[in-house]
């Protein structure tokens, strides 16, 4: 989800970035398979006596995930900086940042892939 916010600010402020990185990125739509997991830690949260995430903060972003629209193919026109993508081999999202990595226009964009791993900084 944090790529994904982070190149939308990008695409509506592109004079107030200089470049990104982004992590496992998406530029689709809502699939459904970051809710899952969601939905998951909020229960084993439910459970325990600290309350350590918000209930109310994370419903709101389940809400704007799900109403997410696809920007693939607004990248191209809307940024105008560099842009680093990162991806593990390994994670679900690697298809998501190759199309990223074709869409935008040659030398703005660079790609790192990294073997053997899902979360590229771990």
């Amino acid at each position: 989800a944090g790529a994904n916010i982070i190149t939308r600010f990008g695409m509506c402020h592109p004079s107030r970035v200089h470049g990104l990185v982004a992590i496992n990125s998406t530029a689709s739509a809502s699939l459904g398979r970051f809710m899952d997991s969601l939905k998951e830690k909020m229960k084993v949260f439910r459970t325990d006596e600290k309350k350590i995430l918000n209930e109310k903060n994370v419903s709101k972003f389940a809400e704007a995930y799900k109403r997410r629209t696809e920007i693939l193919p607004e990248m191209n026109k809307k940024i105008i900086f560099d842009v680093l993508l990162l991806a593990g081999t390994q994670s679900k999202y690697v298809g998501d940042t190759e199309a990223i990595h074709k869409q935008l226009s040659p030398g703005l964009c660079s790609m790192i892939k990294v073997e053997d791993v899902s979360e590229p900084l771990q």
